[in-house]
């Protein structure tokens, strides 16, 4: 191809004057008469002269390009794209008018592989029917077929149109890598970025997730989750396939966006069930994403743990779960299982009226049980009590962290207490006064930092030791107690008056005055001290305990009035060496009100929750656990606790939260014993239990000691192992079944944290995957199901943008939208030849110089002459 060129173009400006200066001699000198045909031919030479001259001085030269260009267009046509194949061949006969001197265009096809469509220098006509297989987006693949494609000699040149998703999770590395090649191979790379989400006028209905347990239990609810999306609202049917009969059809209207639908898969078979749900509509346009495929299992009985010191509380759940549960209990033994490995093979894990620090292992046990739950999804429920409350033992802590309530009160903000020590003679004998010194410092105990405590000691006079003040400054407290000291007298309706006072003066809170004293008053005091603790509950409500260290003399009666005044209770201690088992029992019971033991009504507080399902209303309970309800719980169940006179307060019975992977019940109440006697032989309450039961099962049975992660990403599975306990010894391997009879196996490589593996999904279909782990002498095996029926490709709701060609492409080449890029070359990269005309013109000019001087000089006959031809001498005339 050749191209004119003039260096200096604003020099044929001169041909202006140059022919002025020709014409008006020209014009001036020559009349009409003194016109002749010399005269005009030598007008004519001059002009062609000066017309030489001008342009030889502009300096023309014909330059030819040498180089021969190669374009390739590269144009995605897979299924993303199947809507804009018009707009893609709009860009292609850009391409093709744009064209740079001396190029040939070609395109190619690609969507899972690749075609030439259009040989390079062929005629194009359209992509539609290109053949490609339109199930993935290959970019990386279709660069490095066009690669091979170009001759050694031309300028290569590749536009890219696509939307820049690529199928392949890992396809952006290779895509960087394959594009490094492409500029090492000196190919240039500019890119059309095509824009494939859905536009407001298309109309399409998929089937985009479902959501279901892979493994189901033997007679157990179990529900499919179905994510529908729709870009218009539309009529759909929704089908349930089993084995690919329709179990279950739902008509539906679809609303624009997302849209899900629940159906409840069949548990009365236990064994490995195939499903597909699919969906049918008038508006859907593509059919290839209108269905998913998926397997469950549904295994044997539920395997339960129960660890009890009531063999009632197994008899009641036998007859309750039947044949849907098999139950290893632990009544009355201590030697339970404690390791991560022996509890994981349970699906639920019942603690029920037991003493947890009296087993073996006890906090061994409690930390595999959080992991259990928390990691591994495990139902954990508690009932009655587990005497944990008012408990410093950092294992018996971590269990309650993993309740949905908190035991006692003392979590309960306000509380102040006066303790009330009788340091008459009295006391001074048998060891008393020293017992009542002990539990006033053991009391300390059970409050926490922000109750308020102050001590006053009395004998014939009172002495207020330590004015009330947070139980951060314990030290003074217990100082103030040690300084208690034996006098003559006793005057305890004075004394108890003070503390009344003295609690009376502060803020609103709870108010208990805590009684130290054998009971031995004088007959001086001027009323009774139970009219004085009644007046102070009538008028602050102030409650008043008693405590009674070792007297079995006429006091033990007037202490006993003085505590039932008081709306308090009366705690008798018999020795010294009993005295912590009766504070931190009895006493931490009553004054933390860990145990309510008067009969209390229950309240439905949330009767739609599934544990409540028929039933309206329950009996009455005798005995529940003071619990407060945290803040992630939910409490279907109270029961009424008459704290006072005036104050009803209506704490859980039943509650239950999540917590990690499982879940946490706990029952306040018990099952067996005197707790709930009204509860016997009542259809709603045996109905209730059922439902506990049921509402607690896991979601899927993990009977191994690791955690596994199954996930799709494009074409690829990827599993990951990950082990509660780290093992040099442990291996891990794997087998999957691919659809069609093949399998892959391998070993999981371990990264320090987890074990992986990853396998190719080449085509629709459920993979059965089996993981065998290995750790010493123990051997698990897992089996899950992964199902795909389309390819990513065909998920029309799919978000498209240009980030991927950005990162790809970066400043090495243009990414356009809505436009072709510029394809022009670099001068630097052409072989031109330049012929310059500035001597042949010059030549010229001499030459028609010389002609035109010569015309002059001849005759018109002459130079007619010139031109005919001559006649040889002799010639007969014919």
């Amino acid at each position: 191809m050749r191209n004119i060129n003039l260096d200096n173009p604003y020099l044929l400006l001169l041909i202006i004057p140059a022919v002025l200066f020709i014409v008006l001699p020209f014009v001036l000198a020559f009349g009409k008469t003194n016109k002749n045909k010399h005269s005009t031919t030598s007008f004519i030479l001059h002009l062609l002269i000066v017309a030489c001259v001008v342009l030889a001085v502009a300096t023309p030269s014909i330059i030819t390009v040498m180089t021969k260009t190669q374009v390739y267009v590269l144009a995605d046509v897979s299924h993303s794209s199947s809507r804009n194949l018009e707009t893609i061949d709009g860009y292609i006969r850009e391409v093709e008018a744009n064209l740079p001197t001396n190029s040939q265009m070609g395109v190619i096809t690609f969507g899972k592989n690749q075609k030439v469509t259009t040989p390079m220098g062929g005629t194009f006509v359209s992509v539609r029917g290109s053949g490609v297989d339109d199930s993935e987006t290959n970019i990386s693949a279709a660069l490095e077929y066009v690669s091979t494609l170009f001759e050694e000699d031309a300028i290569k040149r590749i536009v890219l149109i696509t939307d820049g998703k690529e199928t392949d999770p890992d396809g952006k590395g290779k895509l960087i890598t394959t594009i490094e090649n492409l500029y090492s191979q000196d190919i240039h790379l500019d890119a059309v970025y095509l824009d494939n989400n859905l536009k407001e006028t298309d109309k399409e209905v998929q089937v985009s997730d479902i959501e279901f347990s892979s493994t189901a239990y033997l007679g157990h609810d179990s529900t499919l989750s179905c994510l529908i999306q729709a870009a218009k609202d539309c009529q759909a049917l929704v089908k349930l396939y089993q084995n690919d009969t329709v179990i279950a059809t739902k008509a539906s209207y679809l609303y624009e966006g997302y849209n899900t639908l629940e159906f409840s898969l069949p548990t009365g078979e236990a064994g490995s069930f195939d499903y597909r749900i699919e969906v049918e509509s008038n508006e859907d346009v593509t059919l290839q994403n209108n269905s998913i495929s998926f397997s469950q299992i549904v295994t044997g009985a539920l395997e339960v743990l129960l660890i009890s010191d009531q063999p009632e509380d197994l008899t009641i759940l036998e007859a309750k779960y039947g044949t849907s549960a098999n139950i290893t209990s632990y009544i009355r033994n201590k030697k339970i299982p404690c390791t991560i490995e022996d509890l994981c093979k349970y699906d639920e894990i019942i603690l029920s009226n037991v003493d947890i620090r009296a087993l073996d292992n006890y906090a061994a046990f409690i930390d595999s049980l959080d992991k259990a739950v928390s990691i591994f999804g495990k139902s954990f429920l508690t009932m009655g009590d587990l005497f944990i409350q008012n408990k410093d033992d950092p294992a018996l802590k971590q269990l309650e962290e993993m309740l949905p309530v908190t035991y006692g009160n003392n979590n309960q903000d306000n509380k102040y207490y006066i303790i009330v020590v009788d340091s008459s003679n009295s006391m001074n004998q048998a060891s008393r006064l020293i017992m009542a010194r002990e539990a006033a410092l053991t009391l300390l105990d059970l409050f926490n930092e922000g109750d308020y405590v102050g001590i006053v000691n009395f004998w014939g006079d009172i002495n207020i030791a330590q004015v009330p003040v947070p139980m951060t400054e314990r030290a003074q407290i217990e100082e103030a107690i040690r300084g208690i000291k034996p006098h003559q007298g006793t005057m305890i309706s004075t004394a108890v008056r003070e503390a009344g006072k003295l609690l009376s003066e502060l803020p609103d809170g709870e108010k208990q005055i805590i009684l130290i004293s054998d009971g031995m008053s004088c007959a001086i005091e001027e009323d009774t001290p139970d009219s004085v603790v009644a007046d102070f509950y009538e008028d602050y409500d102030v409650v008043t305990s008693v405590i009674n260290p070792y007297s079995e003399a006429e006091g033990t009666a007037n202490l006993q009035k003085i505590a039932a005044a008081g709306q308090g209770n009366y705690f008798y201690l018999e020795n010294e060496s009993s005295l912590k088992d009766l504070i931190l029992k009895e006493v931490a019971d009553q004054i933390t009100e860990s145990l309510i033991d008067t009969p209390s009504s229950v309240n439905v507080s949330i009767p739609t929750d599934q544990v409540l399902e028929e039933i309206l209303a329950l009996p009455m309970v005798n005995k529940f656990l003071y619990t407060k309800e945290k803040v992630d719980a939910i409490s279907p169940l109270t029961a009424n606790y008459k704290k006072s006179e005036k104050v009803i307060l209506a704490l859980p019975l039943y509650s239950y939260h999540k917590y990690g992977n499982g879940r946490v019940a706990t029952l306040t109440t018990s099952l067996s014993g005197d707790w709930t006697p009204l509860w016997n032989g009542v259809a709603e309450t045996d109905a209730l239990t059922k439902n506990i039961l049921l509402t607690n099962t896991p979601k899927e049975r993990i009977d191994y000691p690791y955690s596994l992660e199954i996930t799709q990403d494009g074409t690829k599975g990827v599993i990951h192992l990950t082990p509660l306990e780290m093992s040099l010894s442990a291996s891990a391997t794997v087998k999957v079944y691919l659809p069609y009879g093949r399998t892959t196996t391998g070993n999981m490589a371990f990264d320090s944290e987890k074990y992986i593996f990853s396998f190719d999904m080449p085509y629709p279909g459920t993979y059965k995957i089996e993981i065998t782990y290995t750790n010493g002498t123990h051997t698990y095996l897992s089996t899950s199901h992964m199902s795909t029926t389309y390819a990513p490709e065909y998920n029309d709701f799919t978000i498209f943008d240009a980030s991927l060609l950005n990162a790809v492409i970066r400043d090495r080449g243009t990414l356009s939208e809505g436009t072709i890029p510029s394809l022009e070359n670099n001068k630097d990269e052409l072989a031109t030849y330049i012929l310059r005309l500035t001597a042949p013109l010059m030549t010229a000019a001499v030459v028609l110089y010389i002609v035109d001087i010569i015309i002059r000089k001849l005759k018109w006959s002459d130079i007619k002459g010139l031109f005919k031809p001559s006649r040889k001498k002799g010639g007969t005339k014919q």
